[in-house]
């Protein structure tokens, strides 16, 4: 009876284990991704974001990481940039992550998403990634349906280059995902994630409903540079304070100009859906379109007015800060968007904003991470150029090694009669200067880490608010794994990257974005590239005087060293020092060569211009003139660093950034850049 029991169990356990093992697997993740910009959205060399949704069908709770990868698609190089980002769902539950990523400078970026739990196995299958357009004229539009998408989409849009001529990109449009749980818009939470953007067009509805964050990046975002188009549909829309804060005060209803009821002239390229090579380059011819709004459009237009708000051909604009918001005349659904005149009016001023990036030296995070223009900033933050000194005792030594241990002590010898004696003494000689050349190696290169920094800051007139971009480099003897955290939450950071891949990974978790696993090559130097944005106290006013005189005034809290000013129609003046709180006017200043800050007669914009003034910078402050060098190198050809039609001044902000140690390492050099462009501020 025992047996017959213990047979009994035996055949239960195992039919219960059979059952265990033939068991189905849990079902996998539901894993979608979405450009956080909307599908088709444009990307440039800088930086991008994704959406990757994430839904949890087990009756368990599921945690691991989502890893997104970049690589060049057309190079054979082992670049690439991993972003990952930790996750924990309870079941049936979904999640949104947002994942930032970049792209490279002589290839498009293909992506792959890897799901996977804290033990490295795979929670999904394969995973598609969308493909993303490069960097045209782009608009992201936040009212979802885009109305106005359908009938811009592929539209020419001649844009004028460096030399004067023209070239016919087609437009971008695109619509940020809804979380369709809540019908938020998904769209990214740091401003650099609005780098392939032209411009963003909204209601001023749709604003009032974003997140604090979302809004604060999209805002970050203007202020570096950016082209707000928004359209109020309402009577408490001219109370909304995101607006008010960017138009400079109260927005009050005003009759709109008779120049905006008039027929207009609208030039166009060739549509892309006629000519799918459009944007690739060369020469388009240019057509002329002339539009007039028709009477039921005419009839419901608007205009603004109040703050820092002027008339212009969409309806009214202000400056905040490198960049502009719109108040369109219009608005963007029915009946206006099936009005030809409102598309072409759309197209105008997406036209408008791409040409004004060329005022910004270094926009907010568009620049690559890869580039050639990378290796000055580099050599700049590289304890290993500066060296030379070093170099050249270890070669004085060597050579009076060659001297004194050949000639010289074999003369000596023979004269004592001891010739041989001179071969008894060369391996002391040897060793003697053997230990010399290490030692004066170790003093050159040192034998502690250390970091250096170059920051370069651009804002608007009388802003308290600045695009930053900064370089940090980091040197250090040994090989060593360190974390690199942004100054800020909501700026992005990753490798400047140079001839070899340096390993790291982006980790986006609840403390920001920052960088774990940054490996260091012995007496090499590593650059971090920060992009983001930070407050520069009360900023740099620059503003016409009673006398008509432009004044320049400090509230920057430290002092301005090594200033040059640039003012439409005169020649630009030099400042050895502009002290904190101190009023200047162009008058006070040096003059500077009459041909620096012109344009030469091959090109519209202004180019830097820095070998003409080398021994004027030099005198102001050693290096800056390598630092001017930097960033011209960094900002790259088609730059208008002095505009014709604004005030520029560029300094160095005494004190650098402030920062005594940074990842474990002390910063032993730094330096900050500020340009400043156009009108704002208190005298």
């Amino acid at each position: 009876m025992a047996r017959a029991a213990l047979s009994f169990a035996i055949l239960v356990g195992l039919s219960l284990l059979a059952e265990r093992g033939e068991a189905a697997p849990p079902p996998p993740l539901s894993v979608e991704v979405v450009p956080s910009l909307g599908a088709g959205a444009a990307m440039g060399e800088g930086w991008t974001s994704f959406v990757v949704w994430l839904k949890n069908p087990r009756s368990s709770e599921v945690s691991g990481f989502v890893e997104l990868v970049a690589k060049p698609a057309w190079a054979r190089q082992e670049s690439r940039v991993r972003t990952r980002a930790p996750f924990a769902l309870a079941p049936g539950a979904h999640v949104a992550l947002g994942l930032p990523t970049h792209g490279f400078a002589a290839t498009p970026a293909e992506f792959q998403i890897q799901v996977v739990d804290t033990n490295s196995i795979p929670l999904s299958g394969p995973v598609v990634v969308p493909d993303l357009a490069q960097g045209d004229p782009a608009i992201v539009d936040l009212n979802v349906p885009s109305r106005i998408g359908p009938t811009l989409r592929g539209l020419g849009l001649p844009v004028r280059r460096a030399t004067g001529s023209h070239r016919a990109p087609s437009a971008i449009v695109s619509s940020p995902p809804v979380d369709p749980a809540t019908g938020d818009l998904l769209i990214p939470r740091w401003a650099a994630g609005y780098a392939g953007a032209t411009l963003v067009l909204s209601t001023a509805k749709r604003l009032g409903t974003l997140g604090p964050r979302e809004l604060h990046a999209l805002t970050e975002w203007v202020v570096a540079g950016g082209a707000l188009g928004v359209s109020l549909e309402r009577p408490e829309d001219l109370r909304l304070e995101p607006l008010l804060r960017m138009a400079g005060g109260p927005i009050a209803h005003t009759v709109p100009s008779r120049a905006l009821y008039a027929e207009t002239p609208f030039f166009l390229g060739p549509d892309a859906s006629e000519n799918p090579a459009l944007g690739r380059g060369g020469t388009h011819p240019v057509e002329v379109e002339r539009r007039a709004p028709r009477a039921e459009t005419a009839s419901l237009l608007e205009a603004f007015t109040g703050g820092n708000l002027r008339p212009s051909p969409w309806g009214a604009v202000a400056s905040y800060g490198l960049g502009e918001l719109h108040l369109l005349s219009f608005d963007l659904g029915e009946p206006f968007s099936s009005d030809r005149w409102v598309t072409l009016k759309v197209a105008d001023l997406v036209r408008h904003a791409w040409e004004r990036q060329a005022a910004v030296a270094l926009p907010l995070g568009r620049t690559a991470f890869d580039g050639t223009g990378a290796d000055d900033v580099r050599k700049m933050l590289d304890p290993n150029r500066t060296v030379h000194l070093t170099i050249a005792l270890a070669a004085f030594l060597l050579l009076a090694y060659a001297v004194v241990a050949g000639p010289v002590s074999f003369w000596l010898a023979a004269r004592k009669g001891r010739p041989l004696r001179a071969v008894v003494h060369l391996p002391f000689w040897s060793a003697a200067t053997f230990v010399a050349v290490v030692v004066l190696g170790l003093a050159g290169k040192g034998i502690r880490g250390r970091s250096r920094h170059f920051s370069v800051i651009e804002l608007g007139a009388g802003m308290e608010r600045a695009n930053a971009t900064r370089f940090r480099g980091f040197y250090s003897p040994s090989s060593r794994d360190i974390a690199v955290k942004p100054t800020s939450q909501r700026s992005l950071l990753d490798v400047a990257q140079g001839d070899e891949y340096v390993e790291r990974t982006l980790i986006v978790d609840r403390d920001g974005p920052h960088l774990e696993r940054l490996r260091t090559k012995p007496w090499s130097t590593v650059v971090v590239r920060e992009d983001g944005a930070l407050s520069l106290s009360a900023g740099v006013s620059m503003v016409r005087g009673a006398d008509g005189h432009v004044v320049v005034k400090n509230r920057t809290a430290r002092d301005l060293v090594g200033a040059v000013l640039k003012l439409p129609g005169q020649q630009a003046v030099g400042f050895a020092r502009i002290k904190d709180g101190a009023a200047v006017r162009a008058a006070d200043g040096e003059a500077l060569p009459p041909g620096f800050a012109a344009a030469p007669g091959y090109t519209t914009v202004h180019p830097l211009g820095t070998a003409m003034v080398k021994d004027t910078l030099e005198r102001y402050a050693e290096g800056l003139s390598r630092a001017w060098e930097a960033l011209d190198a960094q900002s790259g050809s088609g730059v208008d660093f002095w505009p014709d039609d604004a005030p520029v001044l560029l300094a160095q902000l005494e004190g650098g950034s402030g920062m005594r140690w940074d990842s474990g390492f002390e910063v032993d050099e730094d330096r900050t850049l500020v340009r400043v462009v156009g009108f704002g501020g208190v005298q």
